[in-house]
């Protein structure tokens, strides 16, 4: 985008999800990248990518020997987890993912995103679920992926349905054109 538009200055900002939404709804921000599904009916979401669930152990972890790992091998696993306030959507699926296998989560510290449980998984406080990509993040960390069929996540671009406005109509053209041409 800014290539495009030199003219435009383009703040980024990290928050999660529902820092996202609340910001987009009280005009804050123009457009959020945020884990989807959101479900705010002042909102529009368009899928921009999929990433594929990982599991992220300290190097030394039994189970980090395994190239696949059932989800039911996690049932008694100290978890470096997010509250569901940061993500709902995202939370909602893998804690029903987890019901759905026979167990809850083990949740023995909260963190507010994946760059974070990623500190304490290094340090040996628990394992972590994590995306696909997060591997060259962190020495000392062991990532395999979930047994078939392997959990995806979406992820996509919100912003409000009625705050219509020439540099967010084109910033989100451009983003739609890059997610068409799958870059």
């Amino acid at each position: 985008f800014g290539k495009r538009y030199p003219g435009v200055h383009v703040e980024l900002k990290y928050m999660c999800t529902s820092e996202q939404i609340q910001n987009l709804r009280e005009g804050r921000i123009q457009v959020g990248f945020v884990a989807l599904p959101v479900q705010h009916e002042t909102l529009t979401s368009e899928f921009v990518k999929e990433q594929v669930l990982r599991v992220a152990f300290p190097k030394n972890h039994p189970l980090a020997r395994r190239q696949r790992v059932p989800l039911s091998a996690l049932g008694d696993q100290p978890f470096i987890f997010f509250p569901r306030r940061a993500t709902p959507g995202l939370h909602d699926l893998i804690t029903g993912m987890c019901r759905k296998a026979g167990f809850s989560l083990n949740v023995v510290h909260e963190v507010d995103s994946i760059v974070a449980s990623l500190v304490f998984v290094r340090a040996g406080l628990g394992i972590a679920f994590c995306v696909a990509g997060m591997e060259d993040k962190s020495d000392g960390i062991v990532y395999r992926p979930l047994q078939a069929p392997e959990p995806r996540i979406q992820y996509g671009m919100a912003y409000k349905r009625e705050a219509q406005s020439p540099v967010l109509n084109s910033f989100v053209n451009v983003v739609r054109n890059v997610v068409r041409k799958g870059a």
